[in-house]
């Protein structure tokens, strides 16, 4: 059997878990965490692109801080302990764009520089 987190070669001979590793483990908990807490928000703001309407993909999906200097932190960084009162505050500041919206919204504040 495999390591379910990063599909190693270490067998788990005979071992009550599928995990090579602890460290594994806690890594793997830390990716489903982050998977959910994506998909939460996305929810929360919508579910689709707030200029296109794009909604098929979350991994294609960002969140835009509508006044980067009220940025607390990145939601997509906030890593595996942030709790979800403070996720949505943050996400009180932003707009649910697909990754095209986002990455032209910017290019568009670039060009007005």
């Amino acid at each position: 059997m495999k390591c379910i987190y990063h599909l190693c070669d270490n067998t788990l001979k005979g071992k009550q878990t599928s995990y090579c590793s602890n460290s594994c483990r806690v890594k793997y908990q830390i990716k489903l965490w982050r998977k959910r807490t994506k998909q939460r928000s996305i929810e929360y703001l919508g579910g689709k692109c707030v200029k296109c309407g794009y909604n098929r993909c979350p991994e294609a999906m960002d969140f835009h801080h509508r006044d980067p200097t009220q940025k607390d932190f990145a939601i997509s960084k906030s890593g595996n302990c942030t709790a979800w009162n403070k996720i949505q505050k943050e996400l009180d500041k932003c707009d649910l764009l697909c990754s095209n919206c986002h990455r032209e919204s910017h290019a568009i504040d670039w060009l007005e520089e």
